[in-house]
């Protein structure tokens, strides 16, 4: 079953780095992707960094 759910991802288009959250699927992930059930969630250091415009963190896009 192909279920919807949200995700934060930052999406590259040309220059332009778009981010936000969004409702994907399965079929939205890259392969060999692994889903797990969270209860609760942070954002640790590089998550904040790799959300920056100028991030070096981000090698692919999208990253989610």
């Amino acid at each position: 079953m192909n279920q919807i759910f949200k995700a934060y991802r930052l999406n590259k288009d040309d220059q332009e780095v778009t981010r936000g959250v969004q409702q994907i699927t399965e079929l939205d992930l890259p392969e060999g992707e692994v889903l797990i059930k969270v209860h609760y969630s942070s954002v640790n250091y590089k998550d904040a960094m790799a959300n920056m415009t100028e991030s070096p963190i981000i090698k692919t896009y999208p990253a989610i």
